[in-house]
């Protein structure tokens, strides 16, 4: 196009007429390499910084959900160390009134 100095082209279809006139097939891909020398290592960095990101979030995503499982049976293990002290406790205090109640009736049968 420039080469021939055909100057300012009027619309899509002039346009690609005057490409294929002047350059051939050639002239459609004019400029593509040095756009992919331009944009390919960009678009290499933002692929590489996507999945190292994405890994990274995933990997605390998990040890985010390891935590709040360890948690989660720290607090059911207190829970049951709660539990089997409140059910000592209520043996402890049961077991003098069960030999208070067994051992009235067995004085008063040997005090008869």
């Amino acid at each position: 196009m420039h080469r021939a100095g055909s100057g300012p082209i009027s619309g899509l279809a002039t346009a690609t007429r005057t490409i294929w006139r002047e350059d051939g097939v050639r002239g459609f891909y004019r400029g593509c390499a040095t756009n992919l020398l331009r944009t390919t290592p960009a678009a290499a960095l933002t692929f590489t910084s996507f999945e190292l990101i994405s890994r990274f979030m995933r990997s605390m995503s998990h040890a985010a959900e390891l935590e709040q499982a360890a948690a989660q049976q720290r607090q059911q293990e207190q829970e049951e160390q709660q539990q089997q002290q409140q059910r000592l406790e209520r043996q402890h205090l049961q077991q003098p009134l069960k030999e208070q109640q067994l051992g009235q009736p067995g004085q008063q049968r040997q005090g008869s």
